[in-house]
């Protein structure tokens, strides 16, 4: 079958090998292919070809290209599956993610994108509103949970780090509920609302480092805020070796230089990051003792795995306050001058 598929490309396979369960690395010889195979509905696909045609049209930055079909396609299908082709990038694994380099992309890639839309303030405050009853009683189920660990003689190793957690999820919670107040007040002010162009699944593995970074997998692609992208890369790369939640911070000013986001879209960034409900989740399929869900040491690996990326979500919530305050000064120094 993908010898006829790459027959369509003018391209005669001489070796073959299946990668994964989707992506194939074929080579003619001389030049190296990845095909890949994709379940894109009809909406994912038309928002995949236009990523395609937008990157080429306005130069998006470490959008890998695809190769065009002998009648100028952009993919292949057979049966159920979408078929696309792409240069076979070898990635360089003694090379660290230059996460500097993906904030500079994708910032590039935002603001050039980027439309500002409308949308009804009364709604969305109805929906926060419902979330902050939401965190009380998630909170509530957390203060028990460690009641209920508490009370027994001898903690199983996961229960004492939910223990030893608890003052910072604490914390957390009351942060949240502080910038969920934030983002609404700052709604308030405002109905308008900005769109880009977004990657949509924005995780290491959609990511090549090799003599420049590249960017994979638009299949998920569509138009939305800006933080729908940074909560997928602060999650994903915070639980990278040798990533400190510090430096990340300062490497994302260079995402803000390219694509400066507004007061109330930092405030979502924070929201976003510092959401309990998966950490919960964790805890709920522990009590449950749902034997689908992991060994004991795998449920302790994902659950400190969710605990840095709230911590990281901490950190920006004061670095947040940090350029809140900075500010307000120079709004203060403007009226006296």
């Amino acid at each position: 079958m993908i010898e006829q598929i790459m027959s369509a490309y003018g391209i005669h396979p001489v070796d073959i090998d299946h990668v994964t369960r989707k992506v194939s690395r074929v080579t003619d010889g001389v030049i190296d292919f990845a095909l890949k195979a994709s379940t894109m509905t009809s909406t994912s696909l038309t928002n995949w070809q236009q990523v395609l045609h937008q990157a080429n049209h306005s130069n998006l930055p470490g959008v890998l290209p695809v190769y065009l079909t002998i009648d100028n396609a952009l993919y292949t299908v057979k049966g159920s599956h979408i078929l696309y082709l792409m240069p076979w990038i070898e990635e360089n694994n003694q090379e660290e993610l230059n996460i500097e380099l993906l904030f500079k992309y994708i910032g590039q890639i935002h603001q050039r994108t980027q439309f500002t839309t409308t949308i009804p303030g009364d709604k969305t405050k109805q929906q926060f509103k419902e979330y902050q009853n939401s965190n009380e009683s998630d909170f509530q189920f957390l203060f028990n949970s460690v009641q209920q660990f508490e009370q027994n003689k001898y903690m199983s190793p996961f229960e004492l780090l939910i223990c030893s957690q608890f003052i910072s999820l604490e914390n957390v919670f009351n942060v949240l509920n502080s910038f969920v107040d934030r983002f609404m007040n700052a709604r308030d002010e405002t109905s308008l609302w900005n769109l880009s162009l977004c990657h949509g699944n924005l995780k290491r593995e959609h990511l090549i480092q090799s003599s420049q970074l590249y960017i994979i997998n638009w299949e998920n692609a569509k138009y939305d805020n800006a933080i729908i992208d940074l909560t997928s890369i602060f999650s994903s790369i915070v639980n990278e070796p040798l990533i400190e939640p510090d430096p990340l911070i300062d490497q994302f000013e260079v995402y803000l230089q390219e694509n400066e986001l507004e007061i109330d879209e930092l405030y979502l960034l924070v929201i976003f990051l510092l959401d309990c409900r998966e950490y919960l989740s964790i805890i709920k399929n522990y009590l449950n003792r749902n034997p689908s869900h992991y060994s004991m040491i795998n449920q302790i690996i994902k659950l400190q795995h969710t605990y840095r990326i709230l911590m990281l979500g901490l950190k920006i919530a004061e670095h947040v306050e940090t350029k809140e305050n900075d500010s307000l000064l120079d709004d203060l120094d403007n009226l006296e001058s």
